[in-house]
């Protein structure tokens, strides 16, 4: 009898949890060949709730359920399991034939705790009546994800070849847009009031027949960039930058080498402001109207940033660059622990060029303690600054146990416990995602 209560009350108590929404995170893997348990990514999607996150296996995914693909709301996190976005391909195959055919859209009000990253969206197309017109990679309408480590190449729409916004509110973070092509902004294109936060990315060989080769504005919209590097992109007005009554805030940022027409564009009532930015290289000048009055003043150069090769997409600063420890003093310092640079890519002091420092970030992963352990144990990370951070785990075989995400942390050292739970006894790997960055380790669990 006394068990039976025992069982009645745990089941009550669970049931409780449920409608509280205190269950358990899961972790969907998708597999390219559609082998697993889910045949296309939708799929895993659909199967998924708020906290869940739909993890593709490295690969190429294509065809109808690998594209267009929607959250409809849910506070999921889709990413690569690697970590690493070139190896995780979304291609759209998207053709010229007056529809839209996207790599993501989101128009179900999602905000900031729906998180795509970690892959790359290549060929998307968006070429029929508008909105289809819009979001060649992806498409934000009235809602704010979050989008880190993204990178978007190749892809075409009349407006906004990369990722187009309309009335929303995204953070988009270490994304690439590169060599897109539009109408109306070639590598971002923000619309009726959107407020958009970018940081640390690149956007470079983006293609314009008219404004904004690497981003345009439009309709009250403000966009900050931060940290980003702006280079190489062409339009008919505004190779860079273009603004329709729209605002931007800039800081440590480079500008560089727009071809085809000015590199700034400005209608009607736009404003600029730009601090520890470096302006330089451009067709028809660089510290031009509207914002001549900002060069040489708030940190602002006119400098040849040094970029290491940019014929092959190479935007790390080298060794004499004026845009290292040049960025605002109040930012955030390097993860080398100096002054804050300019531009997507920050110099490591003391590593040369040649080595792989293209990661804007650095981290460093502990051994967890104790190990072996029974139930709990405490793994124990480093951050060089701040940074979006995930904790996943695995078994022997490669299968997903769980997944900790824990969201922006500051820079320092942090610990965070794991309880395996009804997990059985044996090796068990536990990876550190760091903004596109990964590290493993092992562990084993006794029982």
């Amino acid at each position: 009898m006394k068990m039976k209560r025992g069982l009645v009350a745990f089941t009550l108590l669970a049931a409780f949890f449920v409608l509280l929404g205190w269950t358990e995170a899961r972790v969907h893997m998708v597999y390219p060949d559609g082998s697993g348990a889910y045949s296309v990514i939708q799929e895993a999607i659909d199967s998924s709730a708020d906290g869940d996150t739909v993890m593709l296996v490295d690969g190429i995914y294509a065809g109808r359920g690998n594209m267009d693909l929607r959250y409809y709301g849910k506070a999921i996190t889709l990413c690569s399991q690697s970590g690493n976005a070139a190896s995780c391909l979304i291609d759209v195959r998207g053709e010229v034939n007056e529809a839209a055919e996207r790599g993501f859209i989101f128009d179900n009000g999602e905000d900031t705790l729906s998180v795509l990253r970690d892959l790359t969206i290549i060929n998307g197309s968006a070429d029929g009546p508008c909105p289809a017109c819009e979001g060649g990679a992806i498409y934000a309408h009235l809602s704010s994800p979050k989008i880190v480590n993204v990178i978007c190449r190749a892809n075409y729409a009349a407006s906004g070849a990369a990722i187009m916004v309309t009335r929303g509110n995204p953070i988009i973070r270490n994304c690439q847009l590169v060599n897109n092509t539009a109408i109306d902004g070639g590598g971002l294109l923000c619309i009726d009031s959107s407020n958009v936060k970018v940081e640390n990315c690149l956007f470079s060989g983006n293609h314009c027949d008219l404004r904004g080769g690497g981003i345009s504005l439009q309709s009250g919209t403000v966009v900050s960039l931060i940290n980003c590097t702006i280079s190489n992109n062409r339009a008919l007005q505004g190779a860079a930058l273009a603004s329709w009554e729209a605002d931007y805030i800039v800081q440590n940022s480079i500008i560089s080498y727009g071809r085809d027409s000015s590199w700034i564009y400005a209608y009607g009532q736009s404003d600029f402001t730009f601090t520890y930015s470096d302006i330089f290289g451009n067709a028809g000048g660089d510290w031009i109207a509207p914002i001549d009055s900002q060069g040489g003043i708030n940190g602002n150069i006119c400098s040849n940033p040094l970029f290491a090769d940019t014929s092959s997409g190479d935007f790390r600063l080298t060794q004499n660059s004026p845009c290292i420890d040049t960025g605002n003093p109040a930012s955030p310092p390097d993860p080398d622990n100096t002054r804050a640079d300019m531009g997507a890519f920050y110099f490591h002091h003391g590593v040369a060029v040649d080595d792989d420092i293209s990661k804007p970030m650095v981290f460093s992963l502990s051994r967890n303690y104790p190990n072996p352990f029974n139930a709990a144990t405490t793994i124990e990370f480093s951050l060089g600054r701040p940074s979006e951070v995930t904790i996943d785990i695995y078994d022997l075989l490669g299968r997903a146990v769980a997944m900790l995400d824990l969201g922006r942390m500051s820079p320092g050292r942090h610990e965070v416990s794991w309880n395996a739970g009804d997990n059985p006894s044996g090796v068990y790997f536990y990876r550190l995602r760091v903004d596109g960055d990964s590290e493993t380790r092992r562990m084993v669990l006794l029982k």
